[in-house]
């Protein structure tokens, strides 16, 4: 018999399956009845779709020369399904909020500038002009996750200058 190191399990994220069998030897694991891995009691895989799939574990006894294959089928869910954007240009000292849709059931976002929000909290303040890089971690609620991260660019405030009019001096 063999056991999965994680419920529920989601696409794209590494899987490890270990069998939980003993006195075997010559073991192979095959995946959807395609990928095989040979002479390992624990593999790692990463379902890159997400759907019904197949793991099967073949072995054969040390002792006695018998064989014997177990098959079990796995759910494996999507990412998080969600969209998460944020208006720009964005000019230092003006307040940003990121905009979110989808099915998530937790968020967190690191803004770069030592604040952080979370799904019920998702605006912030940059202080100074520059470059920043936004991290954002969801969850769904069926327990998959996703991890984003991108650059954006804070502009400076224009320079607004007023000069006397020398005609009055």
């Amino acid at each position: 018999d063999f056991d999965s190191d994680r419920s529920p399990i989601c696409s794209a994220t590494d899987m490890i399956f270990k069998t939980v069998s003993t006195d075997v030897s010559n073991l192979v694991w095959t995946i959807d009845n395609a990928d095989t891995i040979k002479n390992s009691n624990q593999i790692k895989y990463n379902f890159q779709t997400s759907g019904l799939h197949s793991v099967s574990l073949s072995a054969i006894s040390s002792t006695n020369g018998c064989s014997n294959t177990i098959t079990k089928n796995y759910t494996v869910y999507p990412f998080t399904d969600y969209r998460f954007w944020i208006d720009t240009p964005i000019c230092e000292g003006q307040v940003v909020c990121a905009h979110l849709r989808g099915d998530i059931e937790k968020m967190t976002i690191n803004w770069g500038n030592n604040n952080f929000g979370n799904i019920t909290d998702t605006c912030t303040k940059y202080s100074k002009s520059g470059s920043y890089t936004v991290n954002v971690n969801t969850t769904s609620y069926l327990g998959c996750y996703d991890q984003t991260k991108w650059d954006l660019y804070v502009h400076p405030p224009p320079k607004v200058e007023i000069l006397p009019d020398r005609a009055f001096l």
